[in-house]
């Protein structure tokens, strides 16, 4: 599941990019992905989870072997269906890695 959100926009004026109040994902949605067996979330922002607490939802997600996909530019993506390609840096010994992220619409 990815998401995109308003904070699409924020991409686009790299002077106001950080906005502590960017939309993000809480706690209860967490569960939700997870009790509804989804293995992988991406949002178009700086983090999966909200400002104020950014533990609680990667906790929730990675506990449950849920992938995380942060800081996805999404402004020029329409909904639809997509196949992602995603090609992470092997890191040894990390608990994340930059990755290219590609999206191909499919028919």
């Amino acid at each position: 599941m990815i998401f995109k959100t308003s904070n699409c926009k924020l991409w686009n004026d790299p002077s106001q990019f950080f906005d502590e109040g960017y939309l993000a994902l809480a706690p209860d949605g967490a569960r939700w992905l997870v009790e509804h067996g989804c293995h992988l979330v991406g949002i178009d922002y700086l983090s999966i989870a909200p400002f104020g607490d950014s533990v609680t939802v990667h906790k929730i997600l990675l506990s449950n072997d849920v992938i995380i996909l942060e800081t996805l530019d999404l402004r020029d993506t329409q909904a639809g269906e997509y196949e992602l390609i995603c090609l992470p840096l092997k890191l040894e010994t990390r608990e994340a890695a930059p990755a290219r992220a590609i999206l191909i619409q499919t028919l």
